[in-house]
């Protein structure tokens, strides 16, 4: 009875340990894939910032960058080591938006071997660089380095398209409306690259028929670019008609 007894007790004692080595190895494993993706996470955060400074040419110490909640498509067993090399088409088409959920083609390595192409997916948040306007800017007023002066903010305040913004992007170009001080500078607030400055002298193409063309001088009223419609006054007469910019300097008029 006593030996019955003792192997008894032998046999509970190694189902205990049996279950405390498994549980402790799942609880291991468990825990090795919130840190790898918190790895990752840091690894995203420092190529996103790398990424920013270069298209908006700042220091990337302007730049606050956090990730989390990251996602790797398709999935990577959880035991491989990983290894993020590059993330693509920041701030194109379908990454457009920085500041929130993202989504971004990556290229990662696997145990030091295989490299494989992924989507990353993460909830990101940037405090960074913002241009504005240094005073209220009017329309047509052609942007410069004095109009404009860099702020900090979080880019969840910026509107759509204004992201990566480049002081190249804005400086030469006229504005579309008038802008106040403090408001945000981006591309879609400005006109294309200028065919026509105030005041320029321009070669008006009048067509008042069929096969009828009258070719005369103008003085440019507006600013624009090819494809907008500017007011123009014509030499000879004074008359103000509106024209459309086919060229540097051109403008037709249909009647």
């Amino acid at each position: 009875m006593k030996m019955g007894k003792r192997v008894a007790n032998v046999k509970m004692v190694w189902i205990l340990l049996s279950c405390f080595w498994s549980v402790s190895t799942l609880a291991s494993s468990a825990s090795s894939v919130p840190m790898k993706v918190k790895s990752l996470e840091h690894s995203f955060a420092d190529l996103l910032v790398g990424q920013m400074s270069s298209k908006m040419d700042l220091d990337s110490s302007l730049f606050e960058v956090t990730v989390s909640n990251l996602l790797i498509m398709p999935p990577v067993e959880a035991s491989d080591k990983i290894e993020l090399l590059e993330i693509f088409a920041l701030g194109t088409h379908g990454s457009s938006r920085i500041d929130g959920l993202i989504s971004v083609p990556a290229s990662i390595r696997i145990n030091q071997q295989s490299i494989e192409e992924v989507t990353l997916s993460g909830l990101v948040k940037v405090t960074g660089p913002v241009w504005v306007a240094a005073s209220t800017l009017n329309r047509d007023q052609v942007i410069s380095a004095d109009s404009m002066r860099l702020t900090t903010m979080p880019w969840s305040r910026l509107p759509s398209n204004a992201f990566l913004t480049s002081q190249s992007d804005l400086n030469g170009r006229a504005l579309k409306r008038t802008v106040s001080r403090g408001s945000i500078l981006y591309p879609e607030l400005l006109r294309g690259p200028s065919a026509v400055k105030i005041g320029s002298a321009v070669v008006l193409t009048v067509q008042s028929g069929p096969g009828v063309i009258i070719r005369s001088r103008a003085l440019a009223k507006q600013a624009g670019s090819i494809g907008e419609v500017i007011r123009v006054e014509q030499l000879e007469t004074k008359k103000i008609v509106r024209g459309l910019i086919t060229g540097p300097n051109k403008v037709e008029v249909q009647l």
